[in-house]
């Protein structure tokens, strides 16, 4: 590798001195006290030492003379953080000019060798007022991967929206194209002020608060590349997320003959894709999705033709059942359910097959039990029947349907956007759409139409919106690493992984993205000093009105309109912090006498457990493990659920300016999120470390006065 591409390595493990106590072989001659820094240079930066990438936990030096004798093999452990390693010995020099070798050898923890060094040609010199000769020592990589021959990002979603983060993943491949397993892989931006990597050994992209666009670069240690170009925009609160169920064929190379599909969730409004959701796999592709409401579930029909009813925060799956009359790939009607939406007012799930396994009909399925029933086949107003559907949608406030529609006889099978008058099964095309393998369509709340493309995998995966008078479709962005399009539907951003929270000083329901921490508000509560919020293992979010009157009520929230409905007759004293444990067990600490309570959810009434010793206790928070934590005066504690008694973590660092934290919540990876009670222009959503409590701001909330929270996890 070229001189040129080292660099020398920044922060631990900085040099080596080597202290040489040299003496002269002649009883005459002078005796030597020389020195040598010794520099590794790494090919890249940050790939070695407790800052990067690979850690190093000893050194091997090795110094010969010309003809090989070796006169020093010393190992040395190198300290976390140390920047310099002292190593004393003392070599016999034949004279002022004798050259030696220095050859390096670095190891991990485990006692592998990562990287070597040399040998180089070093030369003794009496020591001065300079200080140590410094050696330049290049470096080679030799650890795991060290023969990969390229590097390749796997594309999570290009676009940040500011104040926001991307995870990126990377993968070192061999010459025949294999993943190679454990290589290191060293994560940088070129374009830093547009959106940084703070830790180079995750691809954790942060965008900042420039418009534009970054540069991200994985870099292997023996410096193969791949670049991905990410765009940073402001950010908008949008009402609803997309559902994406993708078909897989070829996922990460694998052929699974089209009976593959993951689950994600994207945000259309900032062009976010989402991680996986986290029960996302599946053996047989989904082909149909449609949201319903009211239960706030996503019915999917796949291509055994059975069932579904899926969790839209965690992917979760209950299987409802075969559809009537259909048996393995689908022995009978309807088949390869592509159309699927829930008809507004009747609640009734209506169902179009595909054209391949298509009478032409369309049906209406039990939710709860999957027996179809045939409502009739559809004709269009010129009176050419349909023999198939991509894709159904009704639109918010007409309740029109519309349908991507197949018309019998069209050898080509073009897919058309229409209208179909439900009661008198009569469609009316608007236009032939104008993208290849449109696969499903959906409407968001606020009235726009969008579609996939990527049916059949002829067309990369990619999300359009669609104009409603002439079908003509705008590209909005590329979706996942699926290769297989299928179906879309769009659910509330809140219920997915989002932060609930109370804001309005008592008076509201809000929710904020904890991704990029932006709130929206719900809807008011219809009631004051309501600061507590947390969800129930069956997703139900509960709260506590009238906090402060003396006698706090335990109440139930309604998720679409905010508002809260009393349980019982009161608790008797002030509380304005809640929680749920695992099992459905509800907590709360008194806010004057700092008891720790278990609520009777039912009835709304307290049994006092123990004293915490946290007076004024803002929120309380379960992670994982069953732990609580509770919080006030920006400080955290952890509380036994079984006598009350409290343990102090310590004062958080780093908290946003303007209020104190009052709300605290854990998301499924055990993150501990907190918002401060401040003004709208401050009050912030903050991510806090339980190892150092430093908190990082994750984006600015916009919502006034937040206080407490919950994150609803999963609900199966």
């Amino acid at each position: 590798m070229p001189a040129s591409r080292h660099r020398a390595l920044a922060g631990a493990l900085g040099s080596l001195l080597l202290a040489l106590g040299a003496c002269h072989d002649q009883a005459t001659g002078p005796d030597l006290a020389q020195g040598l820094t010794i520099r590794p240079l790494f090919a890249v930066a940050g790939s070695a030492g407790p800052a990067g990438v690979v850690e190093i936990a000893t050194t091997r030096v090795v110094l010969a003379r010309a003809d090989g004798t070796v006169v020093l093999d010393s190992v040395v452990t190198v300290p976390p953080g140390a920047t310099e390693i002292t190593l004393e010995v003392e070599v016999v020099v034949s004279s002022d000019t004798e050259e030696f070798d220095l050859s390096l050898a670095f190891r991990d923890p485990s006692g592998s060798v990562v990287f070597t060094g040399g040998p180089v040609r070093v030369r003794p010199v009496a020591a001065t007022d300079t200080g140590p000769v410094l050696v330049d020592v290049p470096t080679t990589y030799v650890g795991p991967g060290a023969d990969a021959a390229a590097v390749q990002i796997i594309q999570r979603g290009a676009v940040v929206p500011f104040g926001g983060s991307l995870t990126l993943a990377a993968e070192a491949l061999d010459a025949q194209g294999q993943p190679l397993a454990n290589t290191p892989i060293v994560w940088s931006s070129l374009d830093p002020t547009v959106a940084s990597v703070p830790d180079p050994a995750v691809g954790t992209v942060v965008a900042g608060t420039t418009e534009g666009t970054a540069r991200i670069v994985a870099t292997l240690l023996t410096g193969q590349a791949d670049t991905l170009t990410i765009s940073v925009v402001p950010t908008v609160a949008g009402a609803d997320w997309i559902f994406h169920a993708s078909g897989i064929s070829n996922f990460d190379g694998v052929d699974r003959l089209n009976s593959g599909r993951f689950l994600e969730l994207v945000d259309p409004v900032n062009r976010i894709i989402y991680p996986e959701l986290a029960n996302s796999r599946g053996d047989e592709e989904i082909v149909g999705l449609a949201y319903d409401p009211i239960t706030n579930r996503v019915f999917a029909t796949d291509r055994d033709c059975d069932l579904l009813s899926i969790d839209p925060a965690t992917g979760t799956e209950v299987l409802v059942g075969n559809i009537s009359g259909s048996d393995g790939f689908c022995g009978g009607p309807p088949n390869f359910a592509k159309g699927l939406a829930f008809e507004p007012g009747t609640g009734r799930l209506l169902a179009g097959p595909t054209p391949e396994f298509s009478d032409g009909n369309l049906y209406d399925i039990d939710p709860a039990t999957a027996v179809s029933t045939v409502i009739g086949q559809v004709t269009t107003v010129g009176g050419v029947p349909l023999d198939g559907y991509n894709g159904f949608a009704f639109q918010p406030g007409t309740g029109v349907l519309y349908v991507v529609g197949h018309q019998t006889g069209d050898v080509l099978r073009d897919r058309y956007l229409m209208t179909v008058n439900v009661s008198t099964l009569t469609a009316t095309p608007i236009a032939l759409l104008p993208q290849t393998g449109v696969a499903s369509i959906t409407f968001t709340s606020d009235g726009t139409l969008y579609a996939v493309t990527g049916d059949g995998a002829t067309v990369p995966e990619t999300l359009w919106t669609v104009d409603l008078g002439t079908a003509a479709m705008t590209q909005v962005m590329p979706l996942g690493n699926g290769d297989d399009g299928e179906a879309i539907v769009a659910v509330p951003s809140q219920p997915v992984g989002s932060i609930w929270t109370t804001s309005g000083d008592g008076t509201a329901i809000a929710t904020i993205d904890a991704a990029i921490g932006v709130g929206a508000t719900v809807g008011p509560v219809g009631f004051s000093q309501t600061w507590a919020a947390a969800f129930d293992i069956d997703g139900t979010l509960y709260t506590l009105v009238n906090g402060f009157s003396g006698n706090a009520q335990l109440a139930t929230v309604n998720l679409a309109t905010g508002a809260a409905t009393p349980i019982g007759q009161g608790l008797g004293f002030n509380m304005i912090s809640l929680e749920f444990d695992a099992a459905g067990t509800l907590y709360g600490i008194g806010y004057a006498d700092a008891l720790l309570y278990q609520i009777d959810k039912t009835a709304g009434t307290a049994t006092s457990i123990g004293s915490t010793g946290i007076n004024s206790n803002m929120d309380l928070a379960f992670n994982s493990a069953g732990t609580l934590y509770a919080t006030t005066n920006d400080q955290l504690w952890t509380v036994d659920v079984s006598t009350g008694a409290s343990t102090p973590l310590g004062p958080v660092t780093g908290v946003c300016t303007g209020g104190q934290i009052m709300g605290i919540m854990f998301d499924a990876q055990d993150v501990l999120y907190a918002t401060n009670y401040a003004a709208s222009d401050a009050s912030c959503l903050m991510t806090i470390d339980l190892t150092t409590l430093a908190a990082t701001v994750v984006g600015l909330t916009g919502l006034q006065s937040p206080h407490g929270g919950d994150i609803r996890v999963a609900v199966d």
